[in-house]
């Protein structure tokens, strides 16, 4: 996760799952085309596929799992939000 004052990065499905049972907001998703059908994902979200390739370029590293958020930083029922990272 890294953090931009209002807004935090996360990478991975677990990560992306978990603002969706709390009170914190999804802003945006960056992902493989093979999550489309595995994620329930709430009207007004912005959405962009890309390929493995597309997303090494975009993020400068190989993505373990090609998926990650943009989530805007809030009070957030922190117990919702954990996420174990042996997922």
């Amino acid at each position: 996760m890294r953090d931009l004052g209002p807004h935090f990065i996360g990478e991975g499905e677990e990560f992306v799952k978990a603002p969706f049972r709390s009170n914190l907001k999804v802003l945006s998703i960056l992902m493989k085309e093979r999550y489309v059908p595995k994620l329930t994902i709430p009207t007004g979200i912005k959405i962009e596929i890309a390929t493995e390739e597309e997303l090494q370029k975009i993020t400068g590293y190989k993505m373990y799992q090609g998926i990650m958020a943009l989530v805007l930083n809030g009070v957030a029922d922190l117990e919702k939000f954990q996420v174990s990272p042996f997922h």
